[in-house]
């Protein structure tokens, strides 16, 4: 079965009216929370707009928010697996993505920060990093 949620991940406060409208969907009940919306910007760092802070609030801070929100529910569940999309970048930064690759380090970190923090508590993180070749 296949439930749609409308909302914008890059405005955090509109990620517990989302997560919340999921939940209620799903009966109560969360197994699995996927982390996979991302935006990418190719610019250099000495002309990145202010404006296109979005990228860092979508990669990094809609994963550390929803992994709370659904943290909470798989903990008192005692299951659950979360996997966020990182990206090679977290390990290799490239050229023209700069505020992408913090992000995505950012990403690679509060998957082991949350993986370490829940370990015998029935709810597993992990993360999925893909990536082209060549990075730059």
């Amino acid at each position: 079965m296949v439930h749609a949620v409308r909302g914008d991940l890059t405005k955090t406060e509109e990620l517990e009216n989302i997560y919340n409208e999921c939940l209620e969907k799903l009966g109560g009940r969360v197994d699995i929370l996927l982390n996979g919306a991302g935006i990418q910007f190719r610019l250099r760092l000495l002309i990145f707009p202010m404006t296109a802070g979005r990228n860092y609030c979508l990669n990094m801070n809609a994963v550390f928010y929803m992994s709370q929100l659904a943290g909470k529910t798989m903990l008192a569940q005692k299951y659950g697996k979360i996997i966020n999309i990182a990206s090679m970048t977290a390990f290799f930064a490239s050229v023209l993505i700069p505020a992408y690759s913090a992000s995505k380090g950012g990403v690679a970190q509060i998957t082991k920060a949350l993986s370490n923090e829940w370990a015998g508590q029935g709810v597993n993180v992990n993360a999925i990093a893909p990536g082209i070749w060549p990075l730059s």
